[in-house]
Order: C-alpha cells, then structure tokens, then sequence
C-alpha cells in the first residue's frame, strides 16, 4: 500500500482478524470507512496461537515471530523462525518475559522482564534482544523505574518506554539512544502519562497525558526538546498514531459521549471525526508507504594522512531500500588516537563531516555512528613506507595478547623438522585454530603469509582441511568449540582432494595441490594489490588474481585473521606469520 491508509474496527462487533478501510483526504475532509480489509499477520500461523501461547508479535520482515507462553510459574517469551525450524527461548523458566516491540530492521526486540526487588516490591526492566546473538542486552534496568511499553522510533536511532516511578507509582514517558544511553525523562509530571507513539522520522514522540485534568494528547519534540499539547477538550483522547507521511494524526476520543476515532493535523488543528455510521469505532493503526531508516552507513575520504597533514571525511547513509538517508545526530570516535586526533569542528560545521590530522605513524580507526544502531569505521594509515601489523613465529608458544585460540581439541605450539610452528590440531567435527585479536585493515598495500604443513600430496583425508583467510569479526563473542566466520579472504588445502583453493568472498579458484611440487611446506602469500584484487602466491610463484576488487565492500574495512585445520590433528602445521601494509 503506496498510499497512507487508516484503519477501524467497529467496536462491538464479532469482526476478530478484519478492519475497515478509511480512504480520502484524512487532514482536511470528514470520512468515512469505505471497505474492509482482512487483517493477516506474517508468518500465517501466528493468527492460530493458541493458549498457553498467547501475545503472538511478528517481526517487521515476517522472519521472525515473538511469543509468550503462560505458565503459573510466570510467561516466558520464545522467538521463532517463520519456517518454525528455529526457536530461542529469550526469558524462560518462569522469569516473566513480555515481548513489547521489534525494532525497524526486525534484528532486535524490545523485552520487560520482571523481578521481585528485596524489599518485596515489583520491577520490570527493559532489554533489547538481538536475534543474531541472541542476547539481552540491558537498556534500563533501575528499580527506580518498572517498564509497562516500549516502542523502537522509526529511524531506529531512539528508544522510548513508559514505567512507573515514585512512590504513588505513576507512569512517566523516557526516551534514550538505541543503547540506553541519554536517558531523559520527556513527560516529566506527576501526573499519569502513557500510550506512547513515535512520528514516521522519528522526530517527535507522542503520547496521552492526564496532567489537564483528563487524558489529552501531547507530542515531545526530540530536536528542539519542546513539548506540544495537542488535544484540548473535556473529553478522553487516548491512543495517538502518526500518519506514515508525517502530516496526520489519529486518536481515540469519546467526544460527545461516543468512543470513535478522530483525524488532525500532526502538531493540532482542526479535529474530523471518522464516521461509523452511529457504530462506535476502534482504532486499528495506519498502512502506507514503508518507512524508511538508515540501514548503512559509509565514511567517504582517503584513507592515508602523513603526519602533520589533515585529512577530510564525510559520511554517506542509505536506506533500506539504497536511497540517500538524511541523518539528523552521529557521533564521531577514534580508535589508536596516539596517530591521529580530531580537529575541532567550527561553529558552522555539520556533524555529517570532521577533519582528522596525522600524528603519529601507524594505523588509526575513525568511527561514526548511531548509537546502539549502526556505525562504520575507517581504518586511516599515518605515514609512508612498510608498517608491520602483525608477526609470530610461534617460539615462545601462543601468545594469548595476539591470538584468541578456538576448537576442541585447542591449538597447540610445537615444532616440526626443528622450526617453531602452530598446530591447528582440529578434529574431523570441527576447525581449530588462532584468531587474531589485532583488527586488519583490508586495503590496498596489506600482505599476509605463512608456511604451511601438511601432506600436500595426499587426497584420502576425509574432510581435512588447512585454513588461511582474512574473516569478518563477529559479532558476538565466537563460539569456543565449533567456530565459524564469514571469510573475506581465504587460502585452503582440502585434503580430501588435493587440491588449494583460493577465494575472495564467492570467486574462487582451485588447483591441485601435487602442481607445487612434493616439499612438505609451501609458503602462502596473500597480496591486496593497488587496484584492490587480490593476488595469491605460493613459493613465490603467483598462482591466481581474482577479478573481484575488496574496495566498498567491507562492512567496516576491518578483519581478523584466521589460522585453523580441520581433521589433521598434528599432520599439519603453520609457521612464520606476518601481516605488512605497504604504501
């Protein structure tokens, strides 16, 4: 539905899963329902929940259903794949959990889980679950504040929540970034205020209040932090939704001894009542046009500065759909500030912009982001000539400051014809190996090599495998015994075929193994050339060059690298380790 569409429901009425459709030119003339329309959840089957499963809420993408179920012990809260293949159980064991709203992408979900305080008193707190590390990540859990709603703002960069506070427990409105950072109180009075909504941009959250006297409807301004009151009658205005082209209001109101549901422009006006027909109506919400929210950001500049020189960065959003998003509020950070610091903004200078200066040589990472919602990074080299961004010969065993060991059975450190080396020592069930704790810019200048082990003339090793490769960073912490990466970058003998496949995200190419010779160790280079393809050499020799280029398309220009074997136990070995990035 392109245009934007309110819908109804007469109240009273056997009408469960179906709505009126209310058409015309809401802001302006009076209206009334002009159709109906079936009200159809995604995934279907969330219309069959049945009880002790109750409160089904899908995700804004359908890929994701969250639901409670109701036990004497409390509600737990599962959320559950659409093909219903994958559950996780978000609070369970009777911990009282309660789903009460996704955020714009459908990656999170806002949750209250209650608990008993000490001195016997109720609290409810307020996380964020993240459906790819599935854990709860704390936005308010003071026992000052017992969270009833909570609603994501459209352009995902806010969070507000209504909880009751003080000792007459009344209910007040707090808006913080997506993190739970910059908590304010935005409804401020000792009087009840509920029901919140946010505007299409994110810009205003509205919500009912009964400082007056009665319930009225007012709207606090995030940017110019002003609070507008936007009913004023002696009856009850309840249930504020924001049109989604910005321009509009609905509400629930019993004017003239009626519940029904009216129609004004965004900050008051003229008010237009839905006409029911004599019926009493309900509202049910707004369709329309898909709201737009920044789904990536990229910082635009160069990314070498010498020292003493300035360097200039911009920030580019785009929606979800690939268009220009206009940001509003971003933050700016630096990462190894010893070899580059801001320079300060003038008074004219927009946020969407900064200026860096050299300090130092080595590597620095500028970042910028929505708190709590996206962010990007820029690794900025300081300087001219070779940098070494990582080296290890393995001498002095694994070295717990550079790399994070991973797999069961664990790496080990050893030696092999009397060189220091690594053995990766996986099992067939899964990889084992070193992830380096170093970030590593993955840029045009970068080389990594290594002397690898194994015995490359065989092909009779079911699912044996030996791992170079430059892998995104996980999200969350990685998985201690069986680890998996998405690889950028990646060099690999399989030893069920003989063969050494080089790749670079989905290009690949693979040779046999038996081409290199019969040496028990070849050494791998892997070069990110000027026009950033990448080049992969063995004994010097060059073996392939990819067509695909690595610039643009890192989430942030950072990754680790990745030193693992799979079903070789000691049969194979790594030696010699070393990242440059050269000018």
């Amino acid at each position: 539905v392109l245009a934007d569409t309110l819908l109804v429901a007469r109240r009273g009425r056997d009408r469960a899963g179906s709505a009126e459709i209310v058409t015309g030119d809401v802001a302006r003339n009076l209206v009334s329902p002009s159709g109906e329309m079936a009200i159809r959840h995604s995934p279907a089957w969330a219309d069959s929940v049945e009880i002790p499963w109750v409160n089904a809420n899908p995700s804004p993408d359908g890929h994701w259903v969250a639901v409670e179920r109701v036990a004497r012990t409390g509600t737990s809260l599962y959320v559950i794949s659409a093909d219903r293949r994958d559950t996780a159980a978000v609070v369970a064991g009777g911990g009282s959990g309660i789903a009460l709203g996704w955020s714009p992408d459908s990656r999170a979900l806002l949750v209250s889980r209650a608990r008993a305080l000490p001195d016997g008193s109720f609290d409810a707190d307020l996380y964020a679950y993240s459906t790819a590390s599935r854990a709860l990540t704390p936005l308010d859990t003071s026992s000052a504040r017992a969270v009833s709603e909570a609603a994501w703002s459209p352009d995902g960069s806010h969070i507000a929540w209504v909880a009751r506070v003080g000792a007459a427990r009344q209910q007040e409105v707090f808006v913080s970034r997506a993190d739970g950072a910059q908590l304010q109180n935005v409804s401020n009075h000792r009087a009840e205020d509920y029901h919140i909504a946010w505007s299409s941009d994110g810009g205003l959250v509205g919500f009912t209040s009964e400082r007056a006297g009665n319930a009225e409807l007012y709207a606090y301004e995030l940017g110019a932090a002003h609070l507008w009151r936007l009913t004023n009658d002696p009856a009850h205005d309840d249930r504020v939704a924001f049109a989604p082209d910005g321009q509009s209001v609905a509400f629930e109101s019993t004017r003239g001894g009626q519940a029904g549901v009216y129609l004004m422009p965004t900050l008051g006006g003229t008010t237009r009542r839905v006409d029911g027909g004599g019926d009493p109506l309900a509202l049910v919400g707004w369709r329309g046009r898909p709201i737009p929210y920044p789904e990536r950001l990229r910082i635009v500049g160069g990314n070498g500065v010498r020292q003493g020189d300035t360097l200039s960065l911009g920030l580019v959003a785009l929606d979800q759909t690939g268009a220009p998003f206009a940001l509003r509020d971003i933050e700016w950070s630096l990462l190894d500030s010893g070899h580059v610091r801001f320079v300060p903004p003038g008074a004219d200078s927009s946020s969407l912009s900064r200026r860096i200066v050299g300090v130092r040589d080595g590597f620095a990472s500028v970042i910028t982001s929505i708190p709590g919602w996206r962010s990007d990074t820029l690794s900025v080299r300081v300087g001219a000539g070779s940098l070494e961004l990582l080296s290890d010969d393995f001498a002095r065993g694994i070295d717990t400051r550079r790399w994070q060991s991973l797999g069961v059975p664990a790496p080990a450190a050893g030696t092999l014809a009397g060189v220091p080396v690594l053995v990766p020592n996986g099992d067939l069930e899964w990889e084992s190996g070193v992830l380096s704790r170093a970030l590593l810019p993955l840029q045009p200048g970068m080389r990594v090599q290594a002397r690898l082990f194994a015995p490359f003339s065989a092909h009779t090793l079911p699912n044996s495998s030996v791992t170079l490769a430059l892998v995104v960073p996980p999200e969350a912490r990685p998985d201690s015994i069986a680890p998996q990466f998405v690889s950028r970058v990646s060099l690999v003998w399989n030893g069920e075929s003989g063969r050494l496949t080089y790749a670079v995200d989905r290009e690949s190419r693979s040779e046999p193994a038996a081409e290199l010779g019969s040496a028990a160790s070849h050494l791998a280079r892997i070069v990110i050339e000027r026009d950033a393809r990448v080049a992969f050499y063995v004994d010097g020799a060059l073996r392939w060059r990819s067509t695909l280029r690595l610039t643009g398309m890192s989430s942030d220009g950072r990754t680790r690298l990745w030193i693992a074997s799979r079903a070789t136990d000691a049969r194979a070995a790594v030696a010699a380790v070393q990242v440059i990035v050269e000018e």
